[in-house]
């Protein structure tokens, strides 16, 4: 087996494109190409629904922020985080690269791709690809061969807390002395990321851009769901938030925390069924019950409601 060395991709204008899935690896993978998937909904999307207690963002996402992080806009605690990020994160290579801990039901996967998206439309500096591999996977590759070959994009490190602290410390190394015009996201736990902080010489410095994803309670899962509802245009309404909390709490159990994507798929069966073409549909266009002051659609206690 010879390794195959990563393919360069010419200068091209930034593009939305479908993400493609991520494939169970081989052992000398390489890193995979991410591509930019078709954001839907509006841009104009107010704040709302700031928990009590949470740290306050410093200030509100601008248009670009708002329109790649709408989902997290009624999350304060990552919002602010977020905000953060956005001003620290840097195309330096030497400073501004990105840690982000938090355990898989958080979003961390999503969010970490996120992150460079809004860095590619914010630094005309991004001119290359974006790629991701996973720390296991980086452990058998010539790393700064492979950071050079990335020179003008990204690289997401998945699972990053299974790199070995001597590849952790070539990373900083090579990112400090040798690239530039570059930027790193290493995700994982905090568990697992945070040894690597603390013992990696200059790695503080280097990875500067942090993000702690706290474990999201109700209200959060809830505050997350009027956000993504509301990235496509809809709105729910008391009743429907009510649902939606019960919908939420059937999904948490002694053996299963509920995840993100799975509140992603309350909201998106919502809307499939508020979306149906019968009489109800017909009624509530009929008697301007369809749509909020906003023009939202209004989605209500009977769309969270599932048949058993």
């Amino acid at each position: 087996y010879v390794e195959q060395p990563i393919p360069e991709v010419p200068e091209q204008p930034y593009v939305e494109q479908p993400v493609e899935e991520v494939l169970e690896e081989e052992p000398e993978e390489e890193p995979e190409e991410v591509k930019e998937p078709e954001k839907k909904g509006r841009k104009d999307l107010p704040s709302y629904m700031t928990l009590e207690g949470s740290p306050k963002s410093k200030r509100d996402f601008n248009e670009e922020e708002r329109r790649i992080f709408a989902s997290f806009d009624g999350i304060e605690v990552v919002k602010a985080q977020i905000v953060d990020v956005m001003e620290d994160i840097s195309m330096d290579g030497g400073i501004g690269n990105v840690v982000l801990m938090g355990s898989l039901e958080s979003g961390r996967k999503g969010l970490a791709i996120d992150i460079v998206r809004a860095m590619q439309i914010i630094d005309s500096r991004f001119s290359g690809k974006v790629a991701k591999i996973t720390g296991k996977a980086l452990n058998k590759k010539d790393i700064p061969i492979t950071l050079g070959k990335l020179a003008g994009g990204a690289l997401v490190i998945e699972e990053a807390g299974e790199i070995t602290k001597d590849n952790m410390q070539i990373i900083v190394n090579t990112l400090k002395s040798e690239i530039e015009n570059i930027v790193v996201v290493l995700e994982d736990t905090k568990a697992k990321l945070q040894p690597h902080l603390d013992i990696t010489k200059s790695m503080k410095q280097v990875f500067n851009a942090v993000i702690d994803i706290p474990e999201y309670s109700n209200d959060d899962y809830v505050s997350y769901a009027k956000g993504y509802a509301k990235s496509l245009e809809y709105v729910i309404d008391e009743m429907g938030v009510l649902a939606l909390y019960t919908r939420i709490g059937e999904l948490q159990t002694l053996d299963h925390i509920a995840s993100l994507e799975e509140v992603k798929e309350i909201v998106d069966s919502a809307i499939k069924h508020v979306d149906r073409k019968n009489m109800s549909h017909f009624m509530d266009v009929l008697f301007a019950k369809r749509y909020d002051d906003e023009d939202f659609i209004i989605l209500r206690e009977k769309d969270f409601i599932t048949k058993k």
